[in-house]
């Protein structure tokens, strides 16, 4: 059967999915080898008039200001949010049917309960 943890255990994983900047590195990492590599070839977009291409060599200077702002944008939101950043959209549990669904917006389950994420519980064996 299905239990609650603790308001204790609650607040250490909450707190390990709010600071886990596994999500921004990668994203981060990915746009800005894709922001490098469009440098390089000299893609600037719509918005921006566009830049003479760089070969790789230098284009590859501005890889650490594209990283390093990229994980910034993503990251900081994700500490100052309340509530965790959940990319992987956690499974939740009804609080009175034990329905495990997947993730949704609505806290509200079609019993009557409460959805919580799957997270905040741990399965205990019947005796």
């Amino acid at each position: 059967m299905w239990r609650r943890k603790t308001s204790e255990e609650i607040r250490r994983v909450d707190r390990r999915l709010r600071f886990n900047p596994i999500f921004a590195l990668w994203l981060s990492l990915f746009m800005a080898t894709v922001m490098t590599l469009s440098r390089s070839v000299g893609f600037a977009g719509k918005l921006v008039p566009p830049i003479p291409p760089d070969p790789l060599a230098y284009a590859f200077r501005a890889f650490p200001f594209f990283f390093i702002f990229l994980f910034l944008a993503l990251y900081v939101p994700q500490i100052v949010r309340k509530i965790p950043k959940l990319p992987d959209r956690a499974a939740m549990l009804c609080d009175r049917c034990q329905e495990v669904t997947d993730y949704s917006t609505d806290p509200h389950c079609h019993c009557g309960g409460h959805r919580e994420l799957l997270a905040h519980w741990h399965w205990v064996p019947d005796d």
